[in-house]
């Protein structure tokens, strides 16, 4: 089954093909690069470490660890949700494409079950907890946020 778009994208996809509309993968046919598609790549399937007792996106330095484990006195979920969490604006400068409520909330649905999908499949014997936070302005659409730690976090207090 075909994905429904967000507004606005969908009504830019009813006024294809002579107004007689596309489905969204048509976009990516049309306006869409290999380039893009490699660098699109790494945040659609992102790269997952384990660091001692955390799973954390790759790039994340040992300093940045234990400046973490000081400010939060031990709390291991807090560690990781903060190390690794990301704004979804973050991976789009260019915000007047296009951006809109609809398209962040999608975006974010989608790249939690991305997270969910590859950390089992990395760490099947680490069950996650993946979480979106959306801001209690939905228009703040530089706060849509993803992250997510391991559940055995919660149990244990951290």
């Amino acid at each position: 089954m075909p994905y429904s778009a967000p507004e606005p994208v969908a009504s830019e996809l009813s006024a294809w093909n002579n107004g007689n509309g596309a489905e969204l993968e048509v976009l990516s046919q049309y306006e869409g690069s290999y380039r893009l598609s490699v660098s699109y790549s790494a945040l659609l399937w992102p790269k997952f470490k384990l660091v001692g007792p955390y799973i954390l996106r790759e790039g994340a330095s040992a300093e940045g660890i234990a400046e973490w484990e000081d400010s939060l006195s031990g709390d291991s979920r807090g560690l990781e949700a903060v190390m690794n969490h990301i704004h979804l604006t973050d991976y789009f400068l260019h915000h007047d494409d296009g951006l809109s409520r609809e398209v962040v909330a999608f975006l974010t649905r989608q790249l939690c079950e991305i997270h969910e999908a590859k950390l089992m499949w990395q760490f099947p014997d680490r069950p996650c907890r993946v979480i979106s936070t959306t801001p209690d302005d939905p228009e703040e659409l530089d706060n849509y946020q993803i992250t997510f730690w391991q559940k055995k976090w919660e149990a244990t207090g951290g």
